[in-house]
């Protein structure tokens, strides 16, 4: 049986087991602490390290959405240059085809230039000749003006000598006798030449109401180069030849010349022309009295000089028209009151009545 000894061995030796167990038990919980404060921290510093990647994260979403902005204002911005660059090409074309123009333009003023430069030439200095329709230039009228002035100036020395001479003879007292034109050195026989022509310049105060009846008091003239005046109507039409004349008197007559080149196309048919003052009929209203140019069979044209002379009495001292009308006997013939740009001459006279 066990003693006290025994016993208390046993119990010394089971304290001592415990106080190893409870010691290894509270190292191993000091452990487990240990532990549980590095997860602790652990799980903070994840908790942190969490929050800052979801800072980051939310940061990360900011920027992309920043960055999708930017791309769609990038692409508007893209978008737009593209039509600003369309529009720059447009407009540059545009400002080549004006620079063309313009070039162009420029080149035609040049031209022109340089003929009228040239034109002013010939109209200033040229005198072999006319310069055109029969017109010379100013070098040539002055030439001309200074030869007739100084014929002029030869023919008044010429005419004051001479006026000299018959002074002396006036001066005379009783009237002169062939002795006393001989005591002044004058040769009767040497006296030669007629009385020296009266300008009519010279005869003023007469107006036009003095006049005497069949005086003429104006003339117009009028040169026209028309085109063509063509027609096929059977009524009578206006023509572009025209003039008029503002007479001083309601008394007075005009008297109306003209002259013009006149055809008639390839059909059988007439041509008939009359007068109008403005846009009365002051010839026949019916046949015309003063042309019938008739084709006399088919594919025969014909062109014909035409000539008009009439005498009216407008009664009026307001300005008045005098037109030629024309028109054709069958509406398929075409006639013309004027063909290939023909010359018409046209003469107003105002007649004393």
């Amino acid at each position: 049986m066990p003693t006290l000894t025994d016993a208390v061995n046993t119990l010394v030796s089971n304290t001592t087991t415990l106080q190893t167990t409870v010691s290894g038990r509270i190292t191993d919980m000091d452990g487990k602490i240990t532990q549980a404060n590095t997860a602790k921290v652990a799980a903070e510093t994840a908790k942190a390290a969490a929050e800052i990647a979801k800072g980051l994260a939310d940061t990360a979403k900011t920027d992309a959405e920043t960055a999708q902005t930017l791309a769609e204002n990038a692409k508007t911005a893209a978008e737009t240059a593209q039509g600003i660059a369309a529009t720059a090409k447009t407009d540059a074309l545009v400002a080549k085809a004006a620079t063309d123009t313009a070039k162009g333009n420029a080149e035609s003023a040049q031209t022109a230039a340089e003929s009228a430069r040239t034109d002013a030439q010939q109209w200033a200095t040229k005198t072999d000749g006319a310069v055109a329709s029969g017109e010379y230039s100013a070098k040539y009228h002055a030439t001309a003006a200074s030869t007739s002035a100084s014929t002029a100036a030869t023919t008044l020395a010429d005419r004051y000598t001479k006026a000299e001479t018959d002074a002396k003879v006036v001066e005379l007292s009783p009237p002169a006798t062939k002795s006393h034109v001989d005591s002044l050195g004058i040769n009767a026989a040497t006296l030669t030449g007629a009385l020296p022509a009266i300008s009519g310049a010279s005869l003023t105060g007469f107006t036009d109401a003095q006049m005497p009846a069949g005086s003429v008091i104006q003339v117009v003239n009028t040169k026209l180069d028309v085109a063509h005046n063509s027609t096929t109507s059977t009524s009578w039409v206006a023509s572009s030849v025209t003039a008029s004349i503002t007479p001083s008197s309601t008394s007075s007559k005009i008297l109306v010349m003209m002259h013009i080149g006149m055809a008639i196309g390839y059909t059988n048919g007439a041509l008939q022309t009359t007068l109008a003052r403005g846009s009365t009929i002051i010839g026949s209203s019916t046949y015309g009295n003063f042309s019938y140019i008739n084709a006399a069979s088919t594919n025969e044209g014909l062109y014909h000089p035409y000539s008009l002379m009439h005498t009216d009495s407008p009664n009026s001292t307001s300005s008045t028209a005098y037109n030629l009308y024309f028109k054709t006997t069958a509406a398929s013939q075409i006639v013309y009151a004027t063909h290939n740009g023909s010359t018409a001459n046209i003469t107003l006279m105002e007649i004393a009545g």
